[in-house]
């Protein structure tokens, strides 16, 4: 791709790509792409996915505005940037939430960070074969659960004990009834604190396999 190119000749290309995006993804697990003014606004971007084939959709998490949305008729997010995380250091995840995973799913850098910022990628299928086969084997065994959103309230910290001791049974009460208009997949609402040591509620998934099985 020439450095000066156009705009136009940048979407022509991807459209070119197409054919070969899914056996390059196949064979590599991700393509980087770099230098491109295509994907500096959000038009540009979903003109960009589109002209791969990709198609948009919704989050997932939307209902509980996890994520903000950039365009949601465009099918473009924010990555989660909650000050209640700012503490926290998202690991290495498939991008998946209860039973819903996409096949391929594409990521865009609009204003670089400040400070940081790397977007990490990592082959899940040379992490598992290097990982002890007694660690793996523990790890299904006792499953896994994370958490799927935090209520923060640490307002509570300012009440009396008493108080706070009465309040906390109808306040999860009301927060499990609302989890479940919010969310498509079955979740555990439990008191907890955050980064902070603050109060919080956290909405918990239910426990699954570290690692899927080949039916």
């Amino acid at each position: 791709m020439a450095a000066d190119a156009t705009v136009e000749e940048e979407l022509a290309y991807f459209r070119g790509l197409k054919a070969d995006a899914k056996k390059l993804l196949h064979e590599n697990g991700a393509i980087v792409l770099r230098g491109f003014d295509l994907m500096k606004t959000p038009d540009g971007f979903q003109a960009f996915y589109l002209a791969l084939g990709m198609e948009p959709c919704d989050d997932p998490l939307q209902s509980v505005a996890a994520r903000d949305a950039v365009d949601k008729d465009k099918g473009l997010y924010e990555a989660v940037n909650k000050e209640s995380r700012s503490k926290y250091f998202v690991g290495m995840h498939n991008e998946q939430v209860g039973i819903r995973s996409p096949k391929r799913a594409a990521f865009v850098c609009f204003k670089a960070a400040d400070q940081g910022g790397e977007f990490l990628l990592n082959d899940c299928r040379a992490m598992f074969r290097e990982l002890p086969e007694d660690m793996v084997a523990e790890l299904y065994e006792k499953q896994v659960r994370f958490i799927a959103a935090e209520i923060p309230l640490g307002f509570f910290e300012a009440m009396h004990p008493a108080v706070r001791r009465a309040l906390e049974p109808p306040l999860l009460q009301f927060a499990e009834k609302m989890a479940k208009q919010k969310v498509d997949f079955d979740i555990d609402l439990v008191w907890n604190e955050d980064a902070e040591g603050k109060r919080c509620i956290h909405a918990i998934a239910p426990p699954q396999p570290p690692i899927v099985r080949h039916p």
